[in-house]
């Protein structure tokens, strides 16, 4: 899980920087502590003709002829001019450095969180939702920088500033320092009683842009579909609602934090009146100068921008916290179990399937006691009806759904004791809806595997005839798709996929209805094209087209969840039964 203290140990990985980044920080506040002290120099030294050290300090390096105050004022100015000028140099210095530190967290953490979506059990992301991750790596990591960032660059400032702010007004009159010491801490609390508030108001915005997002995303990914059917009336106004209602939550979430925001600088600005009229009461009855006075007003003044930036602090913590429990929610996500792992292994795969069941949750099963055998070089067929738990099945056997029970066994050893890793290592899955990156038909060929000559690309293309369509487009190979390779038709998806396939050494194929956009004849061909390349591999053929299960060794026939019929096609094709039903269907 993610926690403060794991991103605090993120930060001392940094530690040279911080060091540089604090130091820097310490001259910036050395710099501009002091500056407010040259009003009590001007009024009391000058103005009202009291001298003091300032005095005694010029004429100690000035003649006693150039001592006006004129010259008194102009030496003063160049003094603050500099100590500014070297101040903001120093601030701008920690501020780089500590942005730098803040971004490097940042990204680490995203790092993490993709790491961890890697290790995920495929149940867990569905159930969050791919808009969902995509906002949390979005909207809340950068919640969380905007909080991480600030609280490194201006807290040591800030809380720096207002201890040296402390310490001088101590000298100056401790009694109003006192007064100004507890008023201080009182700010804080109520800023953080109601900092809750503006985190909780957050949190709702961020959901509301993880709705929007995800139904966006639903609707753009099947605008052809949707416009195919006439469906716009359907779908879009449910996007504009869920527009409407980030619009909602967001103005709440930006008016009430505002609100407290401004509630808070009221309260500081009523404290910031009495503590005046305080110090002016002072002076009537004490030995506090008026040019001190003056220094009191200018730190108070001088305090408010730290003390400001702590308040905001306040509320980009309770911001940072709701961003951090939807990340924790990711973090949390169930993972698969490591594995022992099947390194240098090849050849042929024998799976035993021993009565495996599954359910999805709140539903009947899916599969029930089911039991099948995948011999070494073996060509199995897998028919059932729509819904009848065929994905399902290739799903289990893949390791992405854990069994709820019954065992897989490869070559005689459990899944769990092999590893799932392992496993889909040595298979190859072809499914209906192939995935694209937006990205090179070369680079959608090598699927970011090892790279490969172009003979043999060539060769592969040719084996799914789209040699001629390639070599048609006028930057062949690093012909660009397309997100979701909307560049390129159904058929022409699933040949290309057929074509990476084939690159693929691994002993086990499984084609998930990988031909269901093509024609019977295309499909048959593309069979023959690649039965050399299958010979000695255990090959899964998930077909609705039985034609393309004809010269499997053994079709098994899922119905109601469990094994109804297995045998050949002509064995089959003489039984009564599903497989015979679904055969004259299709005659």
């Amino acid at each position: 899980m993610l926690s403060w203290h794991d991103i605090g140990r993120q930060l001392l990985r940094h530690r040279r920087t911080l060091i540089a980044a604090h130091g820097f920080a310490l001259l910036s506040v050395l710099l501009s502590v002091p500056l407010p002290l040259m009003m009590p120099v001007l009024v009391d030294e000058v103005l009202l003709h009291k001298p003091g050290w300032v005095s005694a300090l010029l004429g100690k390096l000035f003649p006693a002829n150039l001592l006006s105050p004129v010259f008194i004022i102009l030496v003063l100015l160049a003094v603050v001019v500099v100590m500014r000028l070297i101040g903001l140099a120093a601030d701008v210095c920690q501020t780089n450095l500590f942005s730098r530190i803040a971004k490097a967290v940042s990204s680490q953490l995203r790092v993490r969180l993709v790491r961890q979506l890697s290790r995920a059990e495929l149940s867990a992301y569905e159930n969050l939702g791919t808009a969902a991750v995509s906002s949390r790596l979005t909207m809340d990591v950068e919640t969380l920088d905007h909080f991480i960032g600030p609280a490194l660059s201006r807290l040591v400032i800030n809380v720096l500033t207002l201890a040296g702010v402390l310490a001088i007004l101590l000298c100056i009159h401790w009694q109003l320092a006192l007064v100004l010491l507890l008023l201080n801490p009182a700010m804080i609390i109520l800023a953080r009683m109601l900092g809750k508030q503006v985190g909780a108001l957050k949190q709702q915005e961020n959901q509301a842009f993880e709705d929007m997002q995800q139904g966006m995303v639903e609707t753009l990914d099947a605008v052809v579909q949707i416009k195919a059917n006439r469906q716009e009336r359907g779908f879009f106004p449910r996007v504009v609602w869920l527009i409407r209602q980030l619009r909602r939550r967001a103005t709440d979430a930006r008016w009430k934090s505002e609100a407290v925001y401004q509630l808070t600088h009221a309260v500081y600005m009523i404290g910031f009146d009495i503590f005046r009229t305080l110090a002016m009461l002072t002076v009537l009855f004490s030995d506090l100068s008026i040019g001190q006075m003056f220094a009191v007003f200018a730190y108070l003044w001088f305090m408010m921008t730290p003390l400001q930036e702590l308040l905001g602090m306040q509320y980009a913590y309770h911001q940072a916290e709701a961003a951090r429990a939807r990340l924790n929610e990711i973090m949390a996500m169930p993972v698969e179990d490591e594995e022992a792992g099947m390194a240098g292994r090849s050849g042929p795969m024998h799976i035993r399937l021993e009565e495996l069941s599954f359910a999805y949750p709140g539903q009947t099963k899916v599969l029930d006691r089911v039991s099948m055998t995948l011999e070494p070089g073996q060509k199995i067929g897998l028919v059932a009806l729509s819904g009848g738990g065929k994905s399902t099945l290739v799903n289990l056997i893949l390791g992405l759904y854990p069994h709820q029970g019954g065992h897989i066994l490869l070559d005689g050893a459990p899944i769990e004791d092999i590893g799932r890793h392992s496993l889909r290592e040595q298979a190859v899955t072809l499914v209906q809806q192939p995935v694209f990156f937006n990205a090179s038909i070369r680079d959608n060929l090598t699927a970011g595997g090892p790279a490969v000559a172009d003979n043999q690309l060539w060769q592969v293309l040719k084996l799914a005839e789209l040699e001629e369509l390639v070599a048609a487009m006028a930057q062949g190979l690093n012909t660009q798709v397309g997100r979701g390779g909307i560049r390129l038709s159904g058929g022409q998806r699933q040949r290309l996929m057929l074509a990476r396939m084939m690159l693929s050494p691994a002993p086990m194929v499984i084609l998930d209805e990988a031909m269901s956009a093509l024609d019977a004849v295309t499909e048959q061909r593309l069979l023959a094209n690649m039965a050399p390349l299958l010979e000695g591999r255990t090959v899964l053929m998930i077909s609705h087209r039985l034609s393309s299960l004809r010269h499997a060794d053994v079709i098994y026939v899922l119905d109601d969840g469990k094994i109804g019929q297995a045998g050949s096609h002509d064995e089959l094709a003489r039984q009564e039964g599903l497989y015979q039903t679904l055969l004259a269907a299709q005659s």
